[in-house]
């Protein structure tokens, strides 16, 4: 039982990046970002081309997808966002919506032209290396995932809590009309919220593809999970975003060693459910 436990946590730490940059962007913009499972899809793949093409370990390639990444939501911000928030809808309104929604659509659609419906994932040699601690058997790269996902999830806390980019996102996220009074740039704000966003989606790919295949769709069933993570840890609470991710990695491991994978699915949507209903702030949301 320890040995599933360990391994739940291992998988929940890169749960709670995925869910990071969505509830970044949705807790700063109050844009619901249907896009950001078709992002790490793209990350995933933009590491599989770099180690088949130039032969990059996933791990040197990181730094590559989180540049590309970042400069993609940085683009889509001025060009679809900026101009979507300048026709003073609100950026919770179906506009916003229908926009993050067309981009997952044609990010899914060039993936399936470009590259098929073939799975696709890599080998490196260290792929299936495994540590003992005690009685515990713990695979390398899952333990190294959790390692980098636990350090730039912690680097960006301390960057939001301390630094003063940080403090104008916070305070952009909290009344953006008053931000710009007191002489914020919000639509800089928005443009850093957005890319980082974007690129911490592409660095979970990344960081996904030794231990997972890829294909065109293989971000819808992280958005879902996103989103339910969301709901557990509340609305831009991003340290419930951590919580909730290295939850929601538990409670899949125990269910599916003991239940199958269906019943996992089948389980969350009903706490998903059932958390809308009665707990909608989130398990760590305020009321």
């Amino acid at each position: 039982m320890v040995q599933v436990l360990v391994s739940g946590v291992l998988v929940g730490g890169i749960y709670g990046l995925i869910a990071l940059g969505l509830n970044l962007i949705m807790g700063v913009m109050g844009i619901v970002n249907f896009a950001h499972g078709p992002l790490l899809m793209v990350g995933m793949y933009i590491s599989y081309w770099l180690w088949t093409v130039a032969g990059l370990d996933p791990y040197l390639a990181l730094p590559i997808v989180a540049v590309s990444l970042f400069a993609m939501g940085w683009l889509f911000q001025r060009l679809a966002i900026r101009p979507l928030l300048q026709t003073r809808v609100g950026a919770e309104e179906l506009p916003s919506l229908l926009l993050t929604a067309g981009l997952m659509m044609f990010l899914n659609n060039m993936a399936l032209i470009l590259f098929g419906p073939n799975y696709k994932t890599i080998h490196p040699s260290y792929k299936n290396n495994l540590f003992q601690m005690g009685m515990l058997r713990i695979n390398g790269i899952r333990a190294i995932n959790f390692l980098i996902a636990l350090v730039l999830t912690s680097v960006f806390f301390l960057v939001l809590k301390y630094t003063d980019i940080g403090k104008k996102m916070r305070a952009t996220a909290q009344d953006r009309e008053s931000a710009t009074v007191i002489g914020i740039d919000t639509n800089h704000i928005y443009n850093i919220v957005t890319a980082t966003g974007f690129a911490l989606a592409g660095i979970a790919g990344g960081l996904l593809l030794p231990i997972s295949y890829t294909y065109p769709m293989v971000g819808e069933i992280f958005t879902m999970k996103s989103f339910i993570i969301i709901v557990l840890g509340g609305l831009g609470n991003l340290t419930g975003a951590l919580v909730g991710g290295l939850a929601m990695g538990v409670a899949e491991t125990v269910i599916t060693q003991h239940l199958g994978a269906a019943m996992t699915q089948v389980f969350f949507l009903m706490l998903f459910v059932v958390v809308i209903l009665f707990r909608p702030a989130g398990l760590f949301g305020k009321g």
